[in-house]
């Protein structure tokens, strides 16, 4: 019973650990509802605590990281470290940049090896007691065991840095990684 349980338990917090990181990777980044889309041209949307780089008119060939604390149709508030806030108009941002994302593909690969573990584990334990329930878990532990490369792969969800605003007439001046 416990290398079911424990087998139970990992393979229920892969899961959980892979819905939580593709939520993470939709980079949703919406407006207030009140505010019109048509405010930020190109329908910018940007949702508070969201992190963007940005660009400013005063030093076009560098970007900002930005958490945003607030965003409104004529500016846009970074928190920082130590809780200060700074404002950033409209007018004075050359663009606005969704920071590039690179996945721990490590951590599902060894989670997946972990639950495979707990499970031929399990029936080391219970070969003594319930045969059928041991082969059952080592069968479990074996497509585990395959699969982890698969899940592993699948996790993988990198995307370079991309520009979510241009300033009209402006030209991006720093180079996406």
């Amino acid at each position: 019973m416990r290398g079911r349980m424990g087998c139970g338990i990992a393979v229920v917090a892969g899961l959980a650990m892979m819905c939580g990181r593709a939520r993470a990777q939709e980079l949703q980044l919406r407006p207030p509802s009140d505010m019109p889309s048509a405010s930020w041209p190109g329908g910018v949307q940007v949702h508070q605590g969201g992190q963007v780089l940005l660009v400013t008119l005063a030093s076009p060939d560098k970007k900002q990281s930005c958490r945003v604390a607030s965003f409104d149709e004529e500016k846009i508030e970074c928190a920082r470290h130590g809780g200060k806030t700074v404002a950033y108009q409209r007018s004075a941002i050359a663009a606005l940049i969704a920071p590039a994302e690179r996945s721990h593909w490590l951590y599902y690969f060894v989670g997946f090896l972990g639950g495979s573990g707990g499970a031929f584990w399990g029936s080391v334990v219970l070969a003594p007691v319930c045969i059928p329930c041991s082969v059952v878990l080592a069968v479990t532990g074996t497509l585990l065991l395959i699969v982890s490369p698969a899940f592993a792969m699948a996790s993988d969800g990198d995307y370079p840095e991309h520009a979510i605003y241009l300033k009209e007439g402006e030209t991006l001046q720093v180079k996406l990684r």
